[in-house]
């Protein structure tokens, strides 16, 4: 009778039983005796006469093909080799000891947007079927309300998704799935691989060239190597491979009951709250952050310090000016994302709450073009001149900070009047 193959077979478990059985007739067991009596050469033999016969493996491996129905272990590998489709429709292949799951799409700065941790969570959430855009994933998981500044140094580390709350956890309950974490070394590549082989991708920071989070989308050698989409892939390349164990990690688990339309909403203004007056805080790597309304003050107080500015250290100038592109690319980033996402939310608390979210989002609307203005003084490139940011320009972009910064406390006196009318 023949042997069905279990719904995602793995070529290394198949290679593994095959030695396994061979190991088994070797010493005399005779449970193997049954497989190998698929064998022509055997199939009027005793267990006594099989287990007294010479064996190689390559005879294990057809015996093992002919018992899970295949007309040599050739045919039955093509075949594990080939597609798997699981019932959800997601796609994982397998070959060569690769494992990957299909159709994860590439990620580049600005699509689908600026933050790589909602980036990454995006791709892997599309491609599992979740159908949520990029800036209601902003929003809904509260990386759309978040400001973090480094200080007494600065650090291009303060504009990660993930730094000052878990927006991660945010969005799993909001979207409706287990998520969470996986420690250690062995741990984390046995978690990798059950995560793809069950067609979930995984996230990663720090994958390749720079620590910004990327998408595991599979993995060879049993999970040595990791098979990953990030920012820095080469045009060509069909996946990023890297040893490196990312030293943070997001999993996506089971699904599980999602949070309300309503009390997601809700729960998005509270984490907006939970920013805007939120303390400093120092990070395991031993960076020093203020957040939201202090973050902002921050900056605009370190942007007066002319001493971080002296020309004569250009390595120090250039690493300034880079930084501070990179924040404000971040902040108009995220509020373009949560404008538009209490917009298209606006009528979700009901009739009486409609004007006071339009309002909401026409004040991050404000925020915005304030911020485009202030881009203007704040130089471009990794590499500027002196005179690219004068002191002069120094003052005009604090003076735009400083209309963003009320434009942040009025849209904090909303969050609180929306949240109070709604306990």
């Amino acid at each position: 009778m023949t042997t069905n193959l279990p719904p995602r077979p793995d070529l290394g478990h198949l290679k593994r039983q095959a030695k396994s059985l061979l190991k088994s007739h070797q010493h005399g067991d005779g449970a193997a005796c049954p497989i190998l009596r698929q064998l022509y050469r055997f199939a009027n033999s005793t267990d006594t006469q099989i287990l007294a016969s010479d064996v190689k493996l390559n005879e294990v491996q057809f015996a093992l093909a002919l018992d899970y129905g295949f007309s040599s272990w050739n045919a039955m590998k093509h075949h594990v080799e080939q597609s798997a489709i699981m019932d959800n429709g997601i796609v994982i292949h397998r070959h060569n000891g690769e494992v990957w799951i299909d159709g994860v799409p590439k990620l580049s700065w600005g699509n689908p947007g600026q933050c790589t941790f909602i980036g990454a969570l995006l791709r892997a959430l599309n491609r599992i079927g979740e159908p949520v855009g990029y800036d209601d994933l902003m929003g809904l998981s509260g990386a759309a309300f978040r400001f973090c500044f480094a200080h007494p140094d600065w650090d291009w580390s303060c504009v990660d998704g993930m730094l000052g709350y878990d927006h991660g956890q945010a969005a799993m309950d909001t979207l409706g799935f287990e998520g969470g974490w996986a420690e250690g070394e062995s741990e984390t590549r046995v978690a990798f691989v059950k995560s793809i082989d069950e067609g979930r991708p995984a996230l990663g920071i720090d994958l390749v060239r720079a620590a910004e989070w990327g998408v595991i989308t599979g993995y060879a050698d049993e999970g040595k190597t990791l098979l990953c989409r990030t920012y820095f892939d080469d045009p060509g390349d069909d996946y990023s491979r890297t040893e490196r164990l990312p030293w943070l990690n997001y999993l996506i688990g089971e699904r599980k009951p999602p949070r309300s339309r309503h009390e997601s909403l809700l729960t998005s203004l509270r984490i907006a709250v939970t920013y805007a007056r939120g303390d400093g805080f120092v990070s395991g790597g031993g960076c020093s952050y203020k957040r939201g309304l202090e973050g902002l003050e921050t900056w605009i107080s370190d942007l007066l310090d002319d001493s971080r500015y002296d020309p004569n250290d250009y390595d120090s100038f250039c690493k300034h000016a880079s930084i501070n592109r990179f924040v404000m690319d971040s902040l108009i980033d995220a509020r373009k994302s949560v404008s538009r996402y209490l917009a298209n939310h606006a009528e979700i608390l009901g009739s009486e709450n409609r004007d006071l979210l339009m309002n909401l989002a026409g004040v991050y609307s404000r925020i915005v073009a304030e911020l485009n203005e202030c881009e203007k003084y704040a130089p471009k490139g990794e590499s500027p001149a002196g005179d690219d940011w004068r002191p002069e320009m120094r003052q005009a972009q604090v003076d735009s900070l400083r209309e963003v910064v009320g434009f942040e406390r009025e849209a904090l006196r909303l969050c609180e009047q929306i949240l109070s009318q709604n306990n």
